[in-house]
């Protein structure tokens, strides 16, 4: 009696292992696997190329956004030290997107890799004046400005830390998310 209940409780452990490989495998084909970007730099190309995807009118040229019609660009890359408020010993790396013609456009990309985590946190305080500081010079702007600055998002992973001004700003985050573990 004893032999048959270890030989059924051996063949219910094989049938679960292969269940629980069966159902791993499934769940592994559902959610595919991102790769994991270390830089600064990786991270933003990501971030434009999901742009470049849902906006027909802009097409990422590998550096920056370029209008298709026009084939001009219309964003610049700049360093993270263009911005005000940083403290260049807090960045490991920072890279920022912004409207070439910046005085009508609130529509603004910030990518930065602290130093550790105290850092972090101070940057997430930057991040809080630069929201400040757009409502400040998009202040007589239209309804569609205010809401874009308002609908802004700012997550922090371990050391990296982002702000999107951008229509889509919630598939930019999923980006950064997908990217940065």
């Amino acid at each position: 009696m004893r032999k048959k209940f270890s030989v059924f409780l051996g063949i219910v452990a094989i049938l679960l292992l292969f269940g629980c490989q069966q159902i791993k495998e499934k769940f592994n084909s559902l959610s595919p696997e991102y790769e994991q970007i270390a830089d600064v730099d990786g991270l933003l190309n990501a971030i434009l190329e999901q742009i470049a995807k849902t906006n027909a009118d802009l097409v990422f040229d590998g550096q920056t956004l370029v209008d298709v019609e026009h084939g001009l660009p219309h964003f610049e890359r700049v360093s993270f030290s263009e911005i005000e408020h940083f403290d260049a010993s807090d960045v490991v790396a920072g890279l920022v997107i912004r409207p070439i013609i910046g005085s009508g456009n609130p529509r603004l990309i910030v990518i930065v890799k602290a130093t550790d985590k105290a850092a972090s946190d101070s940057l997430e305080q930057v991040m809080r004046m630069i929201h400040s500081d757009q409502l400040v010079k998009f202040q007589d702007a239209g309804v569609w400005d205010l809401s874009l600055i308002n609908d802004n998002k700012m997550p922090r992973q371990g050391n990296f830390l982002l702000y999107v001004t951008w229509e889509d700003s919630e598939e930019l985050v999923k980006v950064f998310e997908r990217h940065v573990r």
